[in-house]
């Protein structure tokens, strides 16, 4: 992706952090000449390496009917992990030339795809998604209420998968590129906004300043 200098991020904790709370992904592959994209909860097996770069995988799944899978395996593939945005109006600045934006996260993760065969394999990986996502819930579904039977079935509806990591961007386009007290004044318009999404992009603008 296009990747100013400005809004560069590399922050192996960070990333991961995008990567983890925003994990319902964008996948894209070539299928048969033409770009196919898919959109799934990836999780993040992944490690800080000696060299501080966020490795590891991530794992998924799509359903078995999706024909993604039959051409991605052993592909190079693309998951883009979209974070929070926010119109951003230059009424904001405060005076001064301007004009409208958009303030953004988001992270790409490339790498090498690997369909998942071993039963125990894919089902470890169910069982995980449902643990992160039942989390705090109450009350918690188990995959022990789907029963075996039915849980047969519903592995054998789905092909898992594995991502090989090999590059991560991160893009913070967070107004880095404003002098300080136009950022700020972006920053506290957002944090007024009734809008979830737009207090969300100021939290970040607050952490990237901290």
């Amino acid at each position: 992706m296009y990747l100013p200098a400005s809004f560069h991020e590399t922050d192996p904790d960070v990333l991961a952090r995008v990567i983890q709370e925003e994990s319902f992904a964008t996948l894209v592959s070539l299928h048969e000449g033409e770009l196919f994209g898919s959109h799934v909860p990836l999780l993040l097996e992944g490690e800080i390496s000696s060299h501080g770069e966020l490795k590891g995988k991530l794992v998924g799944h799509v359903a078995r009917a999706n024909p993604q899978w039959r051409t991605a395996g052993g592909e190079k593939v693309l998951a883009i992990f979209h974070g929070p945005h926010a119109y951003v109006s230059p009424t904001w600045y405060g005076g001064g030339e301007g004009v409208p934006t958009w303030n953004s996260i988001t992270v790409h993760v490339t790498g090498r795809l690997r369909i998942l065969e071993e039963p125990a394999r894919v089902e470890g990986i169910l069982r995980r998604m449902v643990d992160v996502y039942e989390s705090g819930r109450s009350p918690k579904w188990s995959m022990e209420e789907a029963g075996g039977e039915y849980l047969a079935k519903l592995m054998g509806g789905i092909t898992a998968f594995e991502i090989e990591i090999e590059r991560v961007e991160g893009k913070f386009k967070l107004s880095q590129n404003q002098t300080d007290a136009r950022r700020e004044g972006v920053r506290r318009a957002l944090a007024g906004s009734a809008r979830e999404m737009e207090r969300e992009v100021a939290a970040w603008m607050g952490r990237q300043t901290e």
